[in-house]
């Protein structure tokens, strides 16, 4: 019955083993498991610590703990990792906006790889019933937004540029709104939110530019092979002395510079052999 046992697990994992290393759909299954497992731990971990932190005043910690933790685990068990120009710009100012592109759901990675100190997130109010996820945001004093209802959404902002200014917070915000699932060096366009709070406070920019994770990963065709992301953070944008008439003139500046930055970045596999041939769609 043991020999039995011990022979079954053998071929069991045997098997598994070579459909891991024959199908990119099987690998990006177990690695996507274990990233939402890495997502619970990091985010079980941070519904510990926020109310913790938040006693000892120090709630801004709070993020950046749970963003280490995820990055630390996650890199690690999917082999994905992320190089990182320009740290020295992610500390410089507080109040501020960073601007990031939104790409999928690996965002979450380079999020856990550069996430700045005492900055909140903006999110959309449907995390906060995500299992751990959304019950430690709450408890870190995220800020939620109804996308749907637009006068939440204006009042929700006119809430966060006075939280940031009380508190000497970043925010970290995605200007594109939505991710962008893109496969070339593109950003969607950029909507108004980030720069008409920006104006509001007189709070600087600082864009931050993830490299574009195709042909590395791929939701809608299953593929999730182990890579180095590359991320550039750009110097502030200045917005002292503008007003939200500068807005436009805000967007193109930032636009250009964040999509003249992506392009210099790529995404680079850790195993060119292991790449899945790709199909168009």
């Amino acid at each position: 019955m043991q020999l039995a046992t011990t022979v079954s697990l053998f071929a069991a994992g045997f098997i598994g083993r070579l459909v891991f290393l024959r199908s990119h759909k099987f690998r990006f299954v177990v690695r996507m498991v274990l990233f939402y497992v890495c997502i619970a731990v990091a985010s079980l971990a941070g519904c510990i610590a926020a109310p913790i932190f938040f006693l000892l005043g120090r709630g801004g910690l709070s993020n950046r703990l749970v963003a280490a933790i995820f990055y630390a685990t996650a890199s690690r068990l999917t082999g994905t990792t992320v190089e990182v120009e320009g740290r020295e710009h992610l500390e410089r100012s507080r109040p501020c906006v960073f601007l990031v592109n939104h790409q999928s759901t690996l965002d979450m990675l380079t999020m856990g790889a550069v996430f700045p100190s005492n900055t909140a997130i903006l999110a959309k109010a449907e995390i906060k019933w995500y299992p751990f996820m959304g019950q430690f945001m709450m408890l870190a004093k995220n800020v939620f937004i109804n996308r749907g209802n637009r006068q939440s959404a204006i009042d929700t902002m006119a809430r966060v540029a006075r939280l940031l200014k009380s508190q000497n917070l970043g925010l970290w915000m995605y200007p594109e709104g939505t991710r962008s699932h893109q496969k070339d060096k593109t950003l969607l366009p950029f909507k108004k939110g980030a720069f008409h709070l920006a104006t509001q406070g007189n709070m600087p920019l600082i864009p931050i530019v993830c490299s574009t994770y195709y042909p590395c990963f791929s939701e809608s065709q299953m593929i999730f092979e182990p890579s180095t992301i590359r991320i550039k953070v750009l110097p502030q944008i200045d917005t002292r002395g503008m007003s939200t008439h500068d807005v436009d003139k805000l967007i193109e500046i930032a636009q250009e510079q964040m999509t003249a930055t992506l392009k210099q970045l790529d995404t680079v596999p850790k195993d060119p052999s292991s790449m899945p041939k790709l199909k168009s769609e």
